[in-house]
């Protein structure tokens, strides 16, 4: 892993010390194709009565196609959901005919026993594990946990724990009838990712892509904690990830897997204290530890110092000072954030207020002269607030693309034969 941190300002006037924002970039090594682990997942599919149809044929037909994708050294189980639990095909290498048959067979049923089927697929993954193999149960789902645990506060733990014994979890919400916090809640908890599948014709799309990114497993169990010095009257996270406290207020962030090549970012605010003295000071301390797979596999630490040059005659508004990376990466973060208030204003009825935190985001956006696809698509958005044409679709679109955004990796997945195009 590579840290590189960006900071603005770089320079603090200690009479008047302002806000510091950190970027803190780790970008993973390269995959290497001949070396990587072997992947054990489990897809667990919702096969309750709203799947029927054309959604259930089209997951079918997706899952049915990751068995061409998998390496010779790979297993893959499916296990269904309704009010019951089924094992499809148990965790093995299997013959692409002999999958086909046995997913073509899966019929719809009744209610939604979510924890049943997930359960079940953490039994297959820890009956039989195998030392560095990459482990992940892919759970899809299009509608609200009915049956079994329904509660996020019970069922989160449950797969929380399940990382302790080397299983994450991911989360693929189908069409809009699904509970989009409940899924990013569990996936967080399970340190995998949480996707909107936005109708059939996405269904292998947004597989193949979870699964291409367990192919590029190069680094798991990546964790970055942030332990401030006494320059630092309080640090803050700008993105909403699991976090646990540290003593002296500090913070550990769990980030889960990393792909070849893939750049994670944590983004800080940073409040000095008050009484510094001129020259460099060691705001905090950022250590980052991961476990690598491979050819060389174990576990790595590194630590980097936060370091701010305290200067009263510094020119503050300088390019030698300010990183404009920083700002507008800082901006867009925002911007994301507002979509995910938005979606919450307006699960409560509060249209005007949700399309004015989105204008205002916008606006911002749009001052800083950057993403003006980001900027239209907040003013559209405002827009459909505005006219009442804001719908669960609306509402799933822009929580996953403030998910997408918070956690720099694509969550989204549109149906581009709808005609009503989201905005």
């Amino acid at each position: 892993m590579r840290p590189v941190i960006r900071l603005s300002p770089r320079v603090i006037d200690p009479r008047t010390p302002r806000p510091i924002d950190a970027i803190i970039e780790i970008t993973a090594p390269a995959p290497r194709n001949l070396e990587r682990a072997p992947i054990d997942a489990v897809v667990v599919i919702d096969r309750s009565g709203s799947m029927a149809g054309q959604p259930l044929e089209q997951v079918k037909a997706a899952v049915t196609s990751l068995f061409r994708q998998l390496g010779p050294d790979d297993r893959l189980a499916v296990v269904t959901f309704d009010s019951n639990v089924d094992v499809v095909l148990p965790l093995d290498r299997h013959e692409v005919a002999t999958a086909s048959d046995a997913i073509g067979r899966i019929r719809s049923g009744g209610s939604t026993n979510l924890s049943g089927g997930w359960l079940e697929a953490l039994r297959l993954l820890t009956t039989d594990p195998r030392p560095g193999a990459v482990r992940r149960i892919i759970t899809l789902t299009d509608g609200h946990a009915n049956n079994g645990i329904t509660a996020i506060e019970e069922l989160a733990p449950i797969v929380g724990g399940a990382r302790g014994q080397g299983v994450t979890s991911s989360f693929i919400g189908f069409d809009d009838g699904y509970d989009e916090r409940f899924l990013a809640g569990l996936a967080d908890a399970g340190g995998g990712d949480d996707y909107w599948c936005d109708g059939p014709d996405k269904a292998a799309e947004v597989f193949d892509h979870e699964f291409g990114g367990l192919a590029r497993v190069v680094a798991q169990n990546l964790r970055v904690s942030v332990t401030p010095s006494a320059h630092t009257a309080h640090t803050g996270l700008l993105q909403d990830l699991p976090a646990s406290d540290l003593p002296g207020g500090g913070f550990e962030l769990s980030l889960g897997d990393c792909f070849g090549d893939e750049v994670r970012r944590v983004v800080l605010r940073l409040h000095p204290a008050a009484d510094l003295n001129i020259g460099q000071a060691v705001f905090a301390d950022v250590r980052i530890t991961w476990a690598a797979l491979g050819a060389e596999p174990g576990l790595h630490t590194v630590t980097v110092p936060l370091i701010i040059e305290v200067d009263p005659d510094a020119d503050l508004d300088s390019d030698e000072v300010i990183d404009p990376e920083v700002v507008a990466h800082v901006l867009e973060l925002d911007a994301a954030r507002a979509q995910r208030e938005a979606a919450e204003f307006a699960d409560r009825g509060d249209f005007e207020g949700a399309a004015q935190r989105l204008r205002e985001a916008a606006d911002r956006l749009e001052r800083a002269g950057r993403d003006p696809d980001q900027v239209e698509r907040l003013r559209r958005q405002a827009e459909r607030l505005e006219s009442g044409r804001w719908d669960d679709r609306s509402s799933k679109e822009a929580y996953s693309r403030y998910r997408g955004r918070n956690k720099g990796r694509s969550t989204s997945f549109f149906d581009t034969t709808r005609d009503d195009d989201p905005a």
